[in-house]
């Protein structure tokens, strides 16, 4: 589960086949490791195998392309 794994404010954004996920963690490693240990994630990543393209910018020893925040607001 995201929440028993620490993480929070989890959304997911689309457009057309550019999709945008942010969450938050106070550690995304350990949550993430969490998450990738569940039996949920591992029925989520088969389900969207088939529809789920990794964008050429994404680096072999990533789990998703990083993104640096470039301006926030509060």
């Amino acid at each position: 589960d995201l929440k028993d794994a620490g993480i929070r404010n989890y959304s997911i954004f689309r457009r057309d086949l550019d999709v945008f996920l942010y969450l938050e963690a106070d550690d995304f490693e350990t949550a993430w490791q969490k998450v990738e240990a569940g039996d949920a994630n591992r029925h989520w990543q088969e389900y969207m195998a088939p529809i789920i393209e990794q964008h050429p910018s994404r680096r072999s020893e990533e789990r998703f392309a990083m993104l640096k925040e470039v301006f926030h607001l509060e």
